[in-house]
């Protein structure tokens, strides 16, 4: 499926980083989106089941894939509750409710991340679409919207089934980088997301990533009093370590 290329690294994340490689061959079970939501088959990703739903039955609208039923369910005003979804959370259960406050004053549309320097908006609009039509991360979305992302989906698995993954035609590379916890790691993917989610419902045991240049090249817990929302006091340590280990946590399947 994914064709091999001298530059693709086999092994482990942390290996890669210490490698002249290029991309590294990130297990499909450890790609994570901006959201945590993990891409695994089975575990909830928008593209991943809409696609799996399209491969299924290749006559399904956009309105009757699992896909369409994430944006339904899955509308989090806060990037709180797009985190964690209650404050029930058992990664929350030893922060005192003051310290959750933080997250939820931002809206859910803009990504912040103990680890990343400034907040930025959420993206995910969709082609030559506003903002109003919604982001692919989440719900709502317009139906024009949900229809288009669908439509791309698709024409990512044809021209992978036709002709296989090949690295070197991308107009530009699947990015991302990557989180360290303990033997553990996960890789977020920051850019390629549709390209993810194709190759994920593909069931292609491994994702193609390059590391982002505007990222941190590795976050781990150890390093936590230099994360810059940490350093300014946006957040507290406690919280800064819920939002980490949410990468690492099952996930709150909206659509099983």
């Amino acid at each position: 499926m994914i064709l091999d290329h001298p530059d693709l690294f086999y092994g482990t994340a942390h290996d890669f980083l210490t490698s002249k490689k290029r991309f590294y061959a990130c297990p499909t079970s450890q790609a994570r989106n901006i959201l945590a939501l993990p891409f695994q088959p089975g575990e909830g990703h928008p593209f991943t089941e809409g696609i799996r739903d399209y491969l299924s039955d290749r006559t399904l609208s956009a309105d009757a894939t699992r896909m369409a039923r994430f944006y339904e369910r899955f509308q989090p005003a806060t990037l709180f509750d797009a985190f964690f979804s209650s404050v029930d959370h058992p990664l929350l259960k030893e922060l005192d409710p003051t310290e959750l406050n933080p997250l939820q004053t931002f809206s859910s549309l803009t990504y912040a991340a103990p680890w990343i320097e400034d907040p930025i908006p959420m993206g995910g609009f969709g082609q030559d679409m506003p903002e109003s039509e919604g982001s692919h991360y989440l719900g709502p979305v317009s139906e024009r919207h949900l229809t288009s992302e669908y439509a791309r989906l698709q024409t990512v698995v044809q021209s992978i089934e036709t002709h296989g993954f090949d690295i070197d035609k991308q107009s530009d590379t699947i990015r991302g980088y990557f989180l360290f916890h303990h033997d553990q790691s996960v890789c977020v993917i920051v850019g390629g997301n549709h390209r993810v989610g194709a190759l994920a419902a593909l069931n292609s045991p491994f994702i193609p990533v390059e590391q982002h240049p505007h990222r941190p090249q590795r976050v781990s817990l150890d390093t936590i009093d230099s994360w810059p929302m940490v350093q300014a006091g946006t957040v507290s340590q406690a919280l800064a370590q819920a939002v980490f280990l949410r990468f690492f946590s099952p996930s709150f399947n909206v659509i099983p």
